[in-house]
């Protein structure tokens, strides 16, 4: 029923209404219980302590020196003198490494680099490019494909081989069988070079790869850079070539191994 139809003295058959519950204080966060501003506290759980605790403990036993010389590093960018580095400022002294590697010393160098590159192709023109399609023009394809036919065709015979030589013949199966890692290796054995440019293995800027000869039988292959060349010795089988050759890639940084 509407108030209207009550007067003051008239008694309502509605319920009373609930009386509100007192809001709880909220808990003081960075003042102390007081309210005292000029002391700020900080709530880290026992967890959370635990684990500040175990880094600083890390931070603190690794060893700060040149792995090189042995000598204590120093962090000249710190302050107005060097300090020796050490858990309390080690990353401040990884990001200053890290950009003096990446970015303040090698900006003179990068600037060289585009001038040079501007006064034989328009650095503007690159942006016609994706990263992508300027890696692959520059440093070729990062998967090294190639068919028998290719590798007859950029593989070639030389010294005391011919194409009907079975050390030369069992050369181009391996090669056509051999995995993309094995064949990364054999391109930088013999043309300094870990991927195939742009046109695939006929594209080789110094042309196509010679197999030579070479004396005892017991060495392993050799690859001669400077004239892309593979030295390769006349095998008793097509096993045995197969694991000389791929022991010479495994150890082709290793000069001289035999």
């Amino acid at each position: 029923m509407d108030d209207a139809f009550f007067s003051d003295d008239d008694e309502c058959d509605c319920p009373p209404k609930p009386k509100p519950k007192p809001k709880p204080k909220p808990k003081a966060t960075g003042f102390d219980a007081a309210g005292d501003a000029s002391a700020p506290t900080t709530h880290y759980s026992d967890a959370a302590a635990s684990e500040d605790a175990a880094e600083t403990a890390a931070l603190a036993s690794l060893s700060y020196h040149c792995p090189v010389s042995g000598h204590p590093l120093f962090d000249a960018g710190g302050g107005d003198s060097s300090d020796v580095v050490d858990w309390r400022n080690v990353e401040a002294y990884h990001r200053r490494a890290c950009a003096f590697a990446l970015r303040d010393g090698v900006a003179a160098q990068v600037r060289g680099f585009r001038a040079g590159l501007s006064e034989v192709f328009p650095i503007a023109a690159l942006a016609s490019f994706t990263a992508a399609e300027i890696a692959r023009l520059t440093c070729g394809t990062e998967d090294v494909e190639w068919s028998m036919d290719e590798l007859r065709a950029c593989v070639l015979p030389g010294f005391e081989y011919t194409a009907e030589s079975k050390p030369y013949a069992w050369l181009l199966e391996t090669l056509r069988d051999a995995r993309q890692p094995e064949r990364r290796a054999f391109l930088e054995f013999v043309a300094v070079t870990p991927g195939l440019p742009a046109g695939g293995l006929g594209a080789l800027p110094r042309g196509p790869i010679r197999v030579n000869k070479m004396e005892p039988a017991s060495k392993l292959p050799e690859g001669r850079t400077c004239s892309q060349e593979l030295r390769l010795p006349a095998y008793a089988s097509k096993e045995e070539l197969r694991a000389k050759l791929f022991t010479a890639l495994q150890w082709r940084d290793y000069y001289g191994l035999q």
